[in-house]
């Protein structure tokens, strides 16, 4: 299908799009009630396939919990407040709770909700990805029971929508890009996040298991071993096969890239330390911390948004009741000022905030490791009353109910 998942949200939908077959997969739970998980691979289209969900489902949208947006580029407050009512939601049911299909309900999210959340839904539908973390991902489906004991394990039970699968069958669907002739390939604003040989892997493999279905977790390894078997190739069209094995190779030159960087930048064993602990912290010669963090794919960046207030005064909050200037009064923040700050702050690619710029941090805030490293940015409320932007160098950075963006 097309990957038009970042057009305008309510515009008009391309015909064999991801967009559309997304909605047709969600149609049910908008009609029906249930729980479904949407699984996207990047911030920017999970926030374009919420907004466009609330465009499709208007209904949906309006009702309490019917919509929900989860990521990790929110405010950390924000995400811990999202969180928790994800679990309320979506969680296991507690005990004496009485077990009825749940009001239609749909959460965006991205690889955050792959491990230590306990969720439950009734469909899962999840952007292709590489094997192991669709299987993480199925582990969301159907994760409880939702009905009384003793039924039949190919009965509805109780609290499944009329319209979901037998309880011992969830469904995954799994929405793949493709070019014009059917072919696998990856959007470029996936970047590098996933290896495409996997995904290509990945995607030949399930559609030679798609009919006789996957069986969890008896499947699991057989399936993890295939998808890594070097003779996979074997079969494929000719030109499949020749851009698979290249990517292959692409990948092994990549790990072993890897590896030889993670045995330079290794941590000297105990009995090297010799009583100076800073050894610990030595970096090799020839690696520096960019090297690290670029190389390695490490988010190091940390915003601190500042909402300017009509007056001119920086707060922490939208409403202008934290100010900056009061929690900066003395010397050192104390550690509950210090972890009012930490709330409001954002992680985002380091990538996006280059080296000296930001406004300046307040007197003592170089004494604190947490607070020395945090880019502030000072954001302004947008004529739509919605969102608020800023500056940050050539780049503009917007805080709306969809977390953090760039442009």
């Amino acid at each position: 299908m097309s990957w038009d998942c970042l057009d305008a949200p309510g515009s008009a939908v391309r015909r064999g799009g991801r967009r559309g077959r997304l909605r047709a997969q969600l149609r049910p739970v908008a009609d029906g009630g249930g729980a479904a998980l949407v699984c996207c691979t990047t911030v920017a289209e999970a926030q374009a396939t919420y907004l466009d969900l609330c465009a499709a489902f208007p209904e949906l949208a309006r009702q309490e919990g019917g919509l929900r947006l989860l990521h990790s580029r929110y405010q950390a407050r924000e995400r811990q407040r999202i969180s928790r009512e994800c679990e309320k939601a979506y969680g296991k049911p507690a005990v004496g709770e009485e077990i009825r299909v749940r009001a239609g309900s749909i959460l965006v999210a991205t690889q955050v909700v792959e491990q230590s959340l306990d969720f439950d839904f009734d469909l899962v539908v999840s952007d292709l990805a590489p094997l192991a973390q669709l299987l993480q991902r199925v582990g969301r489906g159907r994760r409880h029971r939702r009905g009384p004991e003793g039924r039949p394990s190919w009965a509805q039970a109780e609290g499944r929508p009329s319209w979901a699968q037998a309880e011992d069958r969830p469904k995954l669907v799994v929405l793949e890009p493709v070019d014009s002739e059917g072919r696998t390939r990856v959007p470029p604003t996936w970047g590098a996040v996933y290896d495409h040989g996997l995904l290509v892997r990945t995607a030949e493999l399930l559609r030679r298991e798609q009919e006789g279905g996957i069986a969890v977790p008896g499947d699991v390894q057989r399936l993890v071993d295939a998808v890594y078997a070097a003779d996979f190739v074997d079969g494929l069209d000719a030109a499949v096969k020749q851009e698979l094995v290249r990517m292959d190779l692409e990948r092994a030159a990549k790990e072993t890239a890897e590896s030889h960087l993670a045995r330079v930048t290794t941590i000297c064993a105990p009995h090297d330390v010799e009583g100076n602990l800073g050894r610990l912290s030595e970096l090799q010669d020839g690696v520096t911390e960019e090297l690290l963090t670029t190389r390695l794919g490490a988010d190091t960046g940390r915003v601190l948004l500042l909402y300017t207030q009509p007056g001119g005064e920086l707060t922490l909050d939208e409403e202008g009741t934290l100010s900056l200037s009061a929690l900066t009064r003395r010397p050192t923040p104390t550690r509950e000022e210090l972890g009012l700050i930490m709330s409001w702050v954002a992680p985002v690619p380091g990538s996006w905030l280059p080296e000296g710029e930001g406004l300046p941090h307040p007197a003592g805030w170089e004494k604190q490791a947490a607070l020395r490293e945090l880019t502030l940015v000072a954001v302004n409320r947008e004529p739509d009353g919605t969102s608020w932007r800023g500056r940050h160098g050539k780049r503009s950075i917007s805080v709306s109910s969809v977390g953090l963006e760039i442009s």
